[in-house]
């Protein structure tokens, strides 16, 4: 919280009080949704709400991975939601190469589309 000092004012971070906090979490085939909450505390109001991935299925993960590259083959990486990038090539210098290529391409699309004003594929 003392990261947020700058953005808070003169709010006294090391003391934060919430009012009552209520909500319910809705667990549904690997998604964590969140319903919309207000929250009211010492530092101010927020409004909260959201759906999360949570799939920590390896065995499902690894067959929906294998199911796709029967399909259409995986040449240098592929990525999934909340358990990161994996880059595949025919030897250790192949995979490395494309990990470094594929992280650059992504800094690269992030950049973008900070200067074109879209933050998580929603528009402003």
């Amino acid at each position: 919280m003392l990261a947020l000092s700058d953005y808070m004012g003169n709010r006294n971070l090391l003391n934060i009080r919430f009012d009552t906090l209520q909500n319910s979490l809705n667990v549904n085939k690997g998604k964590v949704t969140i319903p919309a909450m207000s929250i009211e505390s010492t530092l101010g109001h927020m409004e909260l709400s959201g759906t999360h991935d949570n799939d920590q299925n390896i065995d499902r993960l690894s067959l929906l991975v294998s199911d796709h590259h029967l399909h259409t083959p995986i040449e240098h990486g592929v990525l999934i939601r909340g358990h990161g990038l994996y880059a595949v090539g025919r030897n250790i210098d192949e995979v490395r190469r494309h990990l470094e290529a594929l992280e650059f391409l992504f800094s690269c699309e992030l950049e973008r589309l900070k200067i074109i004003g879209i933050q998580a594929g929603v528009t402003k």
